[in-house]
């Protein structure tokens, strides 16, 4: 979608705001403060009345009849993967031990917890939906009689990220209902939908008129994650519950949007941006097999437009073709990072693009397409991971193929954590700058844990030293280590943050790349006793607690009951080892390990974790 210059773009703004207050006049209505507030924009040939928000039960939401698939295929590299292996791990720990039968005794409850965690107390299977809060759409009604947050208050968070003027509020005479200043740095810098006309977007679906499945999708997930934003900022608690009103209202209107979404899309770049907006979403609460499915379709939707190809756009105009190029690239990004996460081939041939990552120049303010050029190199080696290392090609090499890969692997990644070009250093003294020292320091140990999960997932491929007396090699098992003690190294660096910056946290570096660190060091544990790695299990739940009871935080939960699960287990192991008595068991543990290493293990749909 071709992006306005700002003058014309202001313009149309204008034009349009003056539109939307003749509407309020002409119906009466102002400033709607209620949550399930109307438009005043809505199709002209709607009359039916606007549905009313109605309880996301199963019975009556058309989203819960849709259940996620309880088992399907994840490669080795996947979460659910290396979490049922961990599990298997530890029952045949308890079993090749002399009083096996007294420790799974003492450990019942644990081992019942870790194996609902990884669905598979199949007697009483909890439903999982695909889309909880999807609203029921009433007989006659169609999407677009969603109910909208109140234009007032969208407007005013979209000019945190935007610099709306104040002219345009006047127009509408709407008051500043949350007292936030024309625009905030932190929301103006980390604002990701400046690939597509957000703006120009917005105002269609707010006005009346025919919108798209695609318009609907970017508006809401972009006030979604704008009032979550702007929620952040505010002190006043009042303000804090209503601007969660009004995020939980696009939340549930974005499900809505997924849950009747036709098969067939139109071919067009808005609809390639909406499908990753929809795969982002997804990952982020824990339905990477819907995640998939949405990237999959931004993939091939995009190469059919040629968003790869440097020969389809060269008549394009500079505006246009930057947008391709930027829609492109975070889909490639999201789409080479799931395909790791769940074990899946990429549908993406590196060989086939020949477009640019944007340069600095290109790119007039620094934010988030700051970082581009090196999200893209690490996505490129996280498709070489799996291709290399954990496709079933590279699976059915000789062990002494795979580790002379992963090293290579390994060397290449150094390269990559460690060097630091001019654009970085732009990029984060742009963050600094939006934002402050602290979380300047946060997001660099966020990079550095996801840096250190991806070596310690590339050091699994190689197998332990015959003499080491440990199942797991020893270079995987520090890389573990160091990713845990550089997550207790977040902590404190975050401390001073509050939550602000924990749902990026969780998102980037335990949701969007398989966490297998917590794996490799609870499989350590259960193999040697290692009390220091139970510390370090206990700071990644202390980190995810808080997630627990927030509204925005389900896929974070979901991970939260798992690493539990598996902590639970470990303490209670210990517990149980040291109150029983322990038997010389690392021998049949270690050929057990060395025996299941290179099988096929169980493929446990992540989306149930």
């Amino acid at each position: 979608m071709l992006r306005s210059c700002p003058v014309e773009s202001e313009k149309k703004i204008d034009d349009i705001a003056q539109k939307l207050a003749e509407l309020s006049n002409a119906s009466g209505a102002g400033p709607n403060p209620t949550e399930g507030a109307v438009p005043v924009a809505v199709a002209s040939e709607i009359t039916t009345q606007p549905p009313q928000r109605t309880p996301t039960s199963p019975s009556n939401v058309v989203g819960c009849e849709i259940l996620t698939p309880r088992l399907e295929h994840e490669g080795e590299p996947s979460l659910s993967a290396q979490a049922a292996f961990a599990n298997k791990f530890l029952e045949n720990a308890i079993i090749n031990k002399p009083n096996g039968i007294d420790i799974a005794a003492e450990m019942s409850s644990v081992l019942q917890s870790l194996r609902k965690s990884l669905g598979k107390d199949s007697k009483q299977p909890e439903l999982d939906y695909l889309y909880p809060h999807a609203r029921a759409l009433e007989s006659g009604l169609t999407l677009r009689n969603l109910p909208m947050p109140p234009v007032d208050k969208a407007f005013i968070c979209l000019r945190m990220a935007k610099g709306i003027s104040n002219h345009i509020i006047f127009c509408l005479r709407f008051s500043n209902a949350y007292n936030l200043t024309i625009e905030n740095p932190r929301i103006r810098f980390f604002w990701d939908n400046e690939a597509t006309s957000f703006t120009d977007i917005f105002l269609k679906v707010y006005s009346p008129g025919d919108v798209t499945h695609a318009d609907l999708i970017t508006v809401n997930a972009g006030l979604y994650w704008l009032f979550r934003q702007c929620r952040q900022i505010i002190t006043d608690t009042c303000q804090k519950d209503d601007l969660e009103a009004q995020a939980l209202i696009c939340r549930d209107n974005l499900e809505t949007v997924l849950a009747n979404l036709p098969f067939h899309q139109p071919c067009n770049v808005a609809t390639v941006s909406s499908m990753m907006i929809s795969s982002i979403y997804c990952l982020e609460t824990c339905k990477p097999s819907a995640a998939w499915d949405f990237i999959a379709t931004a993939s091939h939707l995009s190469q059919t437009l040629g968003l790869h190809s440097k020969t389809t756009m060269a008549l394009d105009p500079p505006d246009l073709r930057m947008t391709k190029i930027r829609v492109f690239w975070l889909a490639y990004v999201q789409e080479k990072g799931l395909s790791l996460g769940l074990g899946r081939s990429s549908t993406i041939r590196d060989a086939d693009i020949t477009i640019p990552v944007p340069s600095i120049e290109a790119r007039p303010n620094i934010g988030y397409f700051g970082h581009m050029d090196k999200m893209k190199e690490l996505a490129s080696l996280q498709g070489k991971i799996y291709d290399e290392l954990y496709s079933s090609s590279a699976l059915a090499q000789p062990q002494s193929v795979r580790a002379t890969k992963a090293r290579g692997l390994a060397s290449e990644l150094e390269v990559h954590a460690n060097s630091v070009g001019p654009s970085d250093k732009l990029y984060l003294d742009a963050m600094r700058q939006a934002t402050s020292s602290e979380f300047v320091k946060a997001f660099v140990c966020t990079t550095k844990v996801l840096h250190l999960s991806l070596f310690c997932l590339i050091f699994r491929a190689i197998p332990a030293e015959t003499n080491q007396g440990t199942m797991l090699g020893r270079e995987c098992i520090d890389s573990a280590h160091r990713a845990l003690e550089a997550h207790k190294e977040w902590q404190s660096v975050v401390a001073t943050l509050q939550d602000e910056f924990l749902d990026t946290y969780v998102h980037l570096a335990l949701i969007h790349s398989p966490f297998v660190p917590y794996v490799v060091v609870f499989c350590h544990i259960i193999d040697t006793g290692d009390r220091r790695g139970l510390e370090l299990l206990e700071s990644v739940i202390k980190t995810l607690q808080p997630t627990r009871h927030s509204a925005f935080s389900s896929g974070a939960k979901k991970e939260f009951h798992l690493f539990k699960a598996l902590y639970d287990a470990a303490r209670k192991y210990l517990e149980a080892r040291l109150s029983i008595g322990d038997g010389l068991v690392a021998k049949c543990i270690f050929l057990y390990i060395r025996a299941t290493t290179r099988s096929s293990t169980a493929r446990l749909a992540y989306a149930n974790l």
